[in-house]
């Protein structure tokens, strides 16, 4: 017996950037959309549809992460607590 996926909505984005750019609302809800209503229209199970939007590669990205910064967030306020005496 196997089992395979009972259908996809396949868009070519970079990994993390599924649905666009972090505030490009406009952009984020075109593809929900058109994924919402490609899933609605598939009938057959294991079928691919591949969505029309193209990611522009000439957008830059910074993949980097950023440098975690010091604060005093969590255990901030909480020095000399973990203070071997």
């Amino acid at each position: 017996m196997s089992c395979g996926v009972p259908r996809i909505a396949a868009i070519e984005q970079p990994f993390g950037l599924t649905l666009g750019l972090p505030h490009d609302a406009a952009r984020q809800l075109a593809v929900l959309s058109g994924t919402l209503q490609a899933l609605e229209e598939i009938s057959q199970p294991g079928t691919v549809v591949h969505l029309p939007f193209e990611w522009d590669a000439g957008e830059k990205l910074n993949t980097l992460p950023r440098k975690l910064r010091r604060s005093r967030g969590f255990l901030g306020g909480t020095r000399g607590i973990f203070r071997s005496s």
